[in-house]
């Protein structure tokens, strides 16, 4: 019997020793994340970022396919009217994003891809006005709990005969 007890308090202490491993590991990838970079450049570390925003746009919009769409416009026309104040020019460019997001809607990660179709755009200036865009937005959204969302855009994000 004294056996057994041993022998289970041995594997408890290995799974909790390799959990904290595991845990610390995640953690420690996503501090050497960047706040904006390229997808692809840093995949171990974008990797880890799920662990701590394990929850969907979608679920956070309650599984509601309208409230997504609207949350995720919402944020592209955010970017959008931060490029003009700041008179970066974001016409013509297609890309691919994933988002990270605190509780309030703070964005503590952005990655991205140009897509084929976008136009020729330096990634050094465009990493450039993700961090500016980052630091001076929120995502305004009410969620219950950090969450991601990965999603395609074009500039601009609503033709001029189309705008309200």
């Amino acid at each position: 019997m004294y056996k057994k007890k041993a022998a289970f308090l041995k594997i408890s202490l290995l799974s909790l020793i390799m959990l904290y491993g595991f845990c610390t590991a995640a953690t420690a990838q996503e501090d050497n994340m960047p706040v904006v970079s390229v997808l692809g450049t840093n995949e171990e570390a974008y990797d880890a970022l799920f662990a701590t925003y394990n929850h969907s746009l979608f679920g956070v919009c309650n599984d509601d396919l309208d409230s997504t769409y609207r949350a995720w416009e919402g944020l592209l026309l955010d970017m959008e009217r931060y490029a003009e104040e700041i008179n970066f020019d974001l016409k013509g460019i297609h890309l691919r994003l994933s988002v990270f997001c605190q509780v309030d809607g703070a964005i503590n990660h952005l990655t991205f891809s140009l897509l084929p179709s976008s136009r020729n755009i330096a990634l050094a200036e465009l990493t450039a006005f993700f961090k500016q865009f980052v630091q001076h937005s929120k995502w305004t959204i009410n969620a219950n709990k950090a969450f991601y969302h990965d999603g395609q855009a074009g500039f601009p994000v609503r033709p001029e005969r189309y705008k309200d």
